[in-house]
């Protein structure tokens, strides 16, 4: 879990949604954001922050948490498409401030991230935030699972097919040995890849995704219960309930309305 999502005590507040086509250069001006931002990238470049005396390299795929009040500005290296969403939350109390750009680097994500962007404008521009808001929270807890740095070792190819593709259909009745056949190698190394990676086994990972998902949905959606249960794979309503009061200690329903 990432520093933002650790931090959130309220569900964020999407303000703006942008989407540039950049060539290579500097851009002119410093500008100060009084929003916190989340910034991707299809190009490489930097991001130069003079109050913190250095600059950011940034990769193809970057996705990478702007606090708010940071001065700034970019340096493209080459053409690429420049996505950022403006956003407001409230913080929970005693979680260390931050002031550096936080980078999240892994591709996989990143592709998925950006079509889940691509509705959020779509949504934004309706203006229909409830949606909008729920699309943020979703793009937020894909990066969840993404280590925070600047120098992330990439993912292993079987690796980064298996998490898609658990991310893909967290509504199926998948198996560990049919993720594994996905990934293109054997059930014991691709164990061994998540532990390394996740901290947890293959299907420890698709229980932690799907909390994640009914998470969303149950603080951000007036989605009736027994839906979401369906949704998430577990169309047997006592049995979902049970699987998440063991997760978070209450009710789906008593976690909804506090």
């Amino acid at each position: 879990m990432n520093w933002l999502t650790q931090a959130l005590a309220t569900p964020p507040s999407v303000l703006a949604v942008v989407s540039n086509q950049r060539e290579c250069g500097v851009s002119p001006t410093y500008s100060v954001m009084k929003e916190w931002a989340i910034n991707i990238y299809t190009m490489r470049g930097e991001l130069i922050a003079p109050g913190l005396g250095r600059s950011f390299p940034f990769r193809r795929g970057d996705m990478v948490l702007l606090p708010a009040g940071l001065k700034r500005r970019f340096e493209f290296h080459e053409p690429g498409r420049h996505m950022v969403v403006m956003f407001s939350f409230t913080a929970v109390a005693g979680i260390p401030a931050v002031s550096d750009p936080i980078f999240f680097r892994d591709r996989a994500v990143s592709k998925r991230i950006s079509l889940v962007f691509d509705e959020l404008k779509a949504n934004h521009s309706r203006m229909n935030k409830p949606r909008a808001d729920s699309l943020f929270w979703e793009m937020l807890w894909r990066m969840s699972d993404v280590p925070a740095g600047e120098d992330m070792k990439p993912l292993h190819p079987a690796l980064e097919k298996a998490s898609a593709y658990i991310n893909d259909n967290l509504n199926s009745n998948l198996i560990a040995t049919e993720v594994a056949k996905h990934s293109g190698i054997s059930h014991n190394q691709l164990n061994r890849l998540f532990h390394g990676r996740y901290g947890c086994s293959i299907m420890g990972y698709l229980w932690r995704q799907r909390m994640r998902q009914i998470e969303n949905l149950l603080r951000l959606t007036d989605i009736p219960i027994k839906a979401i249960a369906a949704e998430s794979g577990m169309s047997d309503l006592q049995q979902f309930n049970k699987a998440f009061r063991r997760h978070y200690g209450c009710s789906p329903r008593a976690y909804r309305s506090g």
